[in-house]
């Protein structure tokens, strides 16, 4: 079984990069070997009215780990 791999804030970072220059999902999905459904949720689940932030992303991305694994500290990304 595969493992996940959670998105690092440098992946947040390109991913709002290409989606700010009107890339679709697929394409944004493709350069860093992501499936599309992973970018998808992730601009559904941190974009904010019509913007995605890769910063505030981050921040989310954080809050929900924190919430979701008490005492979890990871900043690697991984798992």
């Amino acid at each position: 079984m595969r493992s996940y791999i959670h998105l690092t804030p440098f992946d947040r970072e390109k991913l709002m990069s290409l989606h700010n220059n009107g890339e679709g999902i697929s394409e944004i999905a493709r350069r860093p070997g992501r499936h599309k459904s992973t970018i998808s949720r992730e601009l559904k689940r941190d974009s904010f009215p019509g913007c995605y932030s890769s910063f505030a992303a981050q921040g989310a991305y954080r809050s929900r780990r924190k919430v979701a694994v008490p005492g979890e500290s990871s900043t690697t990304g991984r798992l």
